[in-house]
């Protein structure tokens, strides 16, 4: 004992001598006033929340304002704290009705991480700090007061080695407890999964039940040829419908074109026209070739010549040349899914591709999905050289901010700034344990948006893969440049700083090399018990909605917002998954990784992790929306970084255990150091068990669907592209948006223009819409907004029962259970729907009436196919269309692009031979994801069921 005693007093001395002391004075003095300041600023942003919430529902409410009646929360009075009742009340079974499995995981991880660390605030940090103080030596010389009480609840203080056992008995409680919890979530996971496959909403979607095919060989690339092939490999299940992809040549980049020239005419227009007396004022000029030419003829000039390019190439869409992707479609969603299952196992033959079940329509990238293979791997490759450059190149600020993160860095480093750092002492505490956080994390919300470019440009095929890309991306970056080399950074900058000073020579550093690395750690966890306290901030940041408040606030007082940017701004936004996974993932590492080392940061991360369970409750209820419903699959990969970060939990405590004995040379208590090897060897058996038995049951049916109305969907199939092609085409069917109120100052504008023809008419002498959406002088039709309908909507409150359905919900549903037009603005009053005045249906650009549609079977029109940049009029509707017909808006007709109605969709094979027939639609089956192009029977009435 003696000899332990003795190295133990040398050690004491060595850490006395140091600058510690020092440090863990001033950040016992900071983290104490950075409590006080982040729980004052924490408790007045939850003021400002309840005070602003009730009479700003249109951004503390903008998902309540839109959501169909199905999917509403519930309605929150004018009472400050009405929103809490909500929170408790509403359950799991209430959240995955109307916010789904996505948003019900992301909810269940944070509660994870709560009750992990709540439950050892009690078990772990409550035993573990009274050890850890009461079980150590105070260094000879060393004063003890207040000052000295956050280092002594670390390991490092401990000094009664036999009391290190209780580190071990946590770090075992503490994995035994996630490995149970984790188990437990994914058991509700793969049951809620199931589930969903076995839902009227899986099995209707036309995505379910399709197959996407890329890097299909040429000798595959033709319908007939491709479906006989894929009956052959999967004979037990029924092929309906092929298609092979087709070139989309410049139609992306052209409806990418026509969205901003769309916003640049939007914009001009609601700078010029305010009232009567704008109309004398010199018209709008935009620079072209140097030369100022009138902007607002320029755009409209632009527009129309880029709309007859459009139509004319879609119109040649199934002329183009068959490219390396194609959908197959299988009679129901259990025998696609089957066929995919038989195919990864078996292969696809003597011709290689990959093969997967089809996205969403919305959910693709279209320009990633044509890319030729060679591209894409040269881009992927690009993409993880930039990656790995990147995470190198940007840990050098990372590494900078760590060295004046630590005041004694800075003194041994700076030897001439002791006299400063001990004349302020309430500054320097205050820089080290608030402001460094502080920016550190202003820095890291920047990274999202550099991962997320990377992502798209490496070819990516769906936008929700690459939202688990960025989460991927930014979990290693902040992995590597926080843990990796922030903590490595601090420890060498100590080292260097002794041996600058003499204290030490090269020898005696690594000698010595343990303590100091104890040291160190010890020192970086007081900023990680800051940095997790300080971002409970960001959590009420997240719930006052500060930028959004912002952003409306001064688009609406400081500058002339068009109708568009009005309707934006008051749409719910899309949640960012990705974002919010990676950034509480990185918080749930680092509090667990220091949770028995420094049991002292377990209450903040209990704190911080509670605060996130309540704000994204509420956020994800009344505010944000899940645009693509991917019913968990990103999942997956927060279990798998769990596993991973338990690990590294259990390794830093198996190193901080081991290193702490070498300190004492106590060979007798190495049996605490072995007891602590099993732990990564138990989490890895495990994490690849849960492997094996999570990845089937996530991806395949369990069985059948039991409802006989979905065993055989063929008839649903047809048209397979044009359906997956809809975001695009709906895209290029977008409109300027004007105020309503200078309506009748459009045609003063445009009158100049004389080759147009004449208001009220066509070129044909066609009379246009009674609403006057076609203005003369031009061939662009317009929708007509009431801006100050939409102004007042900022200031509404839950008592608004209506909905619109310029919302991004993939299912609409009318009351009788059929499906409602996506796109259709109707308010839903006394059961039945309303039309707004402004509203024209996309068939409108085609001369159809928005309560008229073409029939399915009508001949393919004719086009003149005229070079982009040619002036001159497109032929009107009425030349080339059959004559609309008559009756009342009926939701259950095709509500798609029009010219996918105009006539048969060519080129796409059916099994029975022919080509696209007139459909017999005797059961309506409603596709959530690809509502509109629902079918209806022609005749304006709803099919019988």
């Amino acid at each position: 004992m003696s000899q332990i005693y003795r190295r133990q007093i040398s050690i004491d001395q060595l850490l006395s001598n140091s600058s510690v002391d020092q440090k863990s004075q001033l950040s016992l003095g900071g983290l104490l006033s950075q409590a006080g300041i982040n729980l004052a600023v924490c408790a007045g942003l939850l003021v400002v929340f309840m005070v602003l919430r009730y009479p700003n529902g249109a951004v503390y409410g903008r998902r309540y304002k839109h959501a169909p009646p199905d999917k509403k929360p519930p309605r929150l009075t004018a009472n400050p704290f009405s929103w809490l009742g909500p929170l408790f009340r509403t359950g799991e079974a209430e959240l995955l009705r109307t916010v789904g499995l996505d948003a019900v995981l992301l909810l269940r991880f944070l509660k994870l991480c709560f009750y992990t660390f709540l439950v050892f605030t009690a078990a772990g940090a409550g035993p573990l700090i009274p050890i850890n103080y009461l079980k150590g030596v105070i260094a000879k010389g060393e004063e003890f007061g207040f000052g000295t009480i956050i280092a002594r609840f670390n390991m490092t203080n401990m000094t009664e080695l036999r009391w290190i056992t209780a580190d071990v008995v946590v770090a075992y409680a503490l994995s035994v407890f996630l490995w149970l919890f984790i188990f437990l979530n994914n058991r509700f996971f793969i049951r809620t999964r199931q589930a969903y496959f076995h839902s009227e909403e899986f099995l209707t979607a036309l995505h379910n039940r399709t197959l996407m095919i890329t890097r299909l060989p040429a000798a595959l690339r033709d319908d007939s040829v491709l479906l006989d092939y894929m009956s052959s490999l999967t004979p037990d299940y029924r092929v309906t419908t092929v298609s092979v992809g087709r070139e989309l040549g410049e139609l992306p980049k052209l409806v990418d074109r026509h969205t901003t020239l769309i916003g640049k005419l939007e914009r001009v227009l609601a700078s010029y026209l305010r009232d009567e007396a704008s109309l004398d004022k010199p018209r709008p000029t935009v620079k072209v070739n140097r030369e100022p030419v009138d902007a607002i003829a320029y755009y409209t000039e632009q527009l129309e010549d880029i709309q007859r390019t459009i139509k004319v190439q879609r119109a040649d869409l199934h002329l183009n040349r068959s490219t390396n992707f194609a959908f197959i479609a299988y009679a129901n969603a259990y025998e696609a899914q089957m066929a995919l299952k038989t195919l990864a196992k078996a292969g696809t033959g003597k011709h290689k591709f990959l093969l997967n079940l089809a996205p969403a329509a919305r959910d693709i990238i279209w320009a990633n999905v044509v890319m030729p293979p060679a591209i894409l791997a040269t881009r992927k490759t690009i993409i993880r050289v930039l990656f790995g450059l990147f995470c190198c190149f940007a840990t050098i600020p990372t590494s900078a901010l760590s060295l004046i993160t630590s005041v004694s860095s800075l003194r041994q480093l700076f030897p001439d700034s002791n006299v400063w750092f001990d004349s302020n002492p309430k500054i320097a505490s205050f820089w080290q344990t608030l402001v460094t956080p502080l920016i550190l994390a202003i820095y890291f919300m920047m990274l999202p948006f550099v991962f997320r470019l990377l992502s798209r440009y490496s070819g990516i095929h769906t936008h929700t893969a690459v939202e688990r890309s960025v989460m991927k991306k930014m979990y290693i970056f902040l992995m590597f440049s926080q843990v990796v080399v922030f903590t490595l950074a601090g420890v060498l900058s100590n080292l260097i700083g002794q041996v600058n000073n003499k204290k030490l020579t090269v020898g005696q550093l690594f000698e010595n090399l343990a303590p100091y690395i104890i040291s160190s750690l010890s020192s970086t966890s007081t900023f990680w018990i800051s940095y997790v306290a300080l971002r409970c901030i960001n959590n009420m940041l997240e719930l006052t909605q500060v930028f959004s408040l912002f952003l409306i606030f001064t688009r609406r007082y400081f500058t002339k917002p068009t109708p568009r940017q009005i309707s934006v701004l008051s749409k719910p936004p899309d949640f960012d998954y990705g974002v919010v996974y990676a950034n509480y993932l990185f918080l749930f590492v680092m509090t667990l990784v220091y949770s028995v080392y420094a049991p002292l940061i377990l209450p903040f991360g209990a704190v911080f992790f509670g605060l996130g369970v309540m704000v994204y409750k509420y956020q994800l209820m009344y505010v944000y929306i899940t645009k693509v419903q991917t019913a968990g699959l990103m999942w997956r990969s927060v279990v798998n970084r769990m596993f991973v970060t338990i690990i590294m939990f259990q390794l830093f405590v198996l190193l901080s255990v081991r290193f702490r004995i070498a300190d004492f040379d106590a060979l007798g208590y190495m049996n605490q150091w072995s007891l602590c090897i099993p732990l990564p060897i138990l989490t890895l058996i495990i994490a690849i068990a849960h492997y094996f038995w999570l990845e089937p049951r996530m991806r395949y049916m369990s069985g059948p669907p039991a409802d006989d109305r979905f065993g055989d969907l063929a008839k649903e199939n047809h048209r397979l592209l044009d359906r997956f092609l809809q975001q695009l085409f709906r895209d290029a069917e977008t409109t300027p948006m004007v105020d309503k109120k200078v309506r009748h100052l459009l045609q003063r504008v445009y009158q100049t223009r004389q080759s147009m023809p004449p208001p009220g008419k066509d070129e044909n002498g066609v009379m246009s819409r009674a609403d006057g959406s076609v203005v003369a002088g031009t061939n662009l039709r317009y929708d007509f907004r009431d801006v100050n309908s939409d102004m007042a909507s900022f200031a509404g409150d839950y008592h608004d029962t209506s909905f619109s359905y310029h919302s991004e919900y993939e299912m609409n549903t009318l009351p009788g259970g059929g499906p409602a037009a996506p796109g259709y603005p109707g308010d839903y009053k006394h059961g039945s729907y309303v039309e707004h005045e402004s509203y024209h249906h996309p068939a409108a650009h085609l001369g159809y009436d928005s309560q008229t549609f073409p029939p399915l079977t009508d001949p393919a029109p004719t086009y003149n196919h005229q070079p982009h940049g040619i002036h001159h009029q497109p032929p009107m509707a009425s030349a080339h269309h059959p004559p609309t017909r008559s009756g009342p808006f009926n939701p259950y007709q095709p509500a798609g692009p029009p010219e996918l109605q105009d006539y048969p969709s060519q080129g796409f094979y059916h099994p029975q031979g022919g080509h696209h027939q007139a459909i017999d639609t005797s059961r309506d089956f409603h596709d959530p994801q690809q509502a509109t192009y629902s079918q209806g029977n022609g005749d304006g009435q709803r099919p019988a069921m």
